[in-house]
């Protein structure tokens, strides 16, 4: 295995990490400690983990480098999109109306 290789190894267990964090703090609640650190401590730091990965995949050439105009040029278009998903949810009655006009514009 390749360090490349390796490194996306990492990735994908750190998105996993991730997932099982925010799986928890989705059923949980926010504030309910596992392990005396509550939900939210732990799944910000998993998605630290993963913002290491990717600058390590950078460093090692795997990925092109990620600028902060790509970020928020990106997150102008995924915003719409989880908006979009939110408005259909909250019409399904699946998402409380609350939700929507929550993300900020940058």
């Amino acid at each position: 295995m390749s360090p490349g290789q390796y490194l996306l190894l990492k990735l994908g267990e750190e998105c996993s990490e991730v997932t099982k964090e925010a799986a928890k703090q989705s059923a949980f609640g926010r504030d309910t400690a596992y392990y005396d650190e509550p939900n939210h401590v732990r799944l910000r730091s998993e998605c630290l983990d993963v913002l290491v990965c990717i600058l390590l995949l950078e460093h090692a050439k795997e990925i092109e480098p990620i600028s902060y105009g790509d970020v928020l040029k990106h997150y102008r278009s995924k915003r719409e999109r989880v908006m979009q998903t939110a408005a259909n949810a909250i019409s399904a009655g699946t998402v409380e109306a609350t939700l929507y006009g929550r993300y900020p514009e940058l």
